[in-house]
């Protein structure tokens, strides 16, 4: 095999298992509760449409696009989390909000909610994982009085 089918080979490998994999693990744990909540709000003729499953999954997508840049470390940490935030945000609008047409919402206070809720995650996020890095800093300074020599 060449070296360049290797390389193409490993590249599909790592889109797979750093976009696709986790967007069919999202898609799976929105969906099933929410084709359970529309069972149950209208019954068998609930509005979960295979025209809104099919969107829902290209959201999960840019889902997990993002998250994959979010992860990176070529960039510095503000704008991987400003190029997530606007990433998801389309996203939301392109495959959650667009579809529905006027028909339950107003576009503009979706992204609101959206975004407002976006911002509630990712502080709890940030809060957790900067409490985890001083714990970090703690231990790591931290030495025994009763080291063994």
């Amino acid at each position: 095999m060449c070296a360049v089918c290797a390389a193409q080979r490993n590249t599909m490998k790592d889109f797979i298992n750093k976009i696709i994999v986790p967007a069919c693990i999202y898609f799976t744990l929105f969906t099933v509760p929410f084709a359970f909540i529309m069972f149950v709000i209208y019954g068998k003729d609930g509005i979960f449409t295979a025209h809104r499953v099919a969107a829902s999954f290209g959201f999960m997508l840019a889902l997990a696009a993002s998250n994959a840049l979010l992860k990176g470390n070529k960039l510095t940490l503000p704008l991987r989390v400003a190029l997530h935030a606007i990433i998801t945000g389309v996203g939301f609008w392109l495959f959650m909000l667009l579809p529905l047409g006027n028909e339950s919402i107003n576009p503009l206070i979706g992204m609101l909610i959206y975004y407002v809720i976006y911002a509630v995650i990712m502080a709890i996020i940030g809060l957790r994982n900067a409490s985890a890095h001083r714990r970090a800093d703690r231990e790591q300074e931290y030495s025994s009085m009763f080291k063994k020599d």
